[in-house]
């Protein structure tokens, strides 16, 4: 239910594995198209999260990655120009919300798991 947090009991083999959370977000997405309905597709709720990855195939993952480090924000370089070169099957909007919804999360998660105090996620070049 909304605005009652989650519940300390978790059935998962591994609570708060990857594939714990992986398994949680994708039943609250579930669950939010079942409660959205339409407006769940209207809304672009469709277009949000790590399900953006599923349009990108591994190696151009990675070379977007690659890019991203390579051209950090923090030094005043942007990624965005090179990544049109080098990938034009993906238009500037597709490439601007793989960064927002699958690279950016992906490293918080990753410094989450390693035991961060503090993330900097304007903070590219620390992979």
């Amino acid at each position: 239910a909304i605005g009652k947090g989650r519940s300390d009991f978790c059935p998962c083999v591994s609570p708060g594995s990857v594939e714990c959370v992986k398994r949680h977000v994708n039943d609250k997405r579930i669950q939010l198209q079942f409660d959205l309905g339409p407006a769940f597709w209207r809304w672009k709720f469709d277009e949000m999260g790590e399900d953006v990855s599923k349009l990108w195939n591994l190696e151009e993952q990675k070379m977007f990655e690659s890019l991203v480090e390579m051209n950090p924000i923090s030094q005043g370089k942007s990624f965005l120009k090179p990544a049109l070169e080098i990938l034009p099957c993906h238009r500037k909007e597709f490439i601007v919300s793989y960064y927002f919804n699958v690279y950016v999360p992906r490293r918080i998660s990753m410094k989450n798991r390693s035991g961060c105090k503090i993330i900097d996620t304007d903070d590219d070049e620390a992979g």
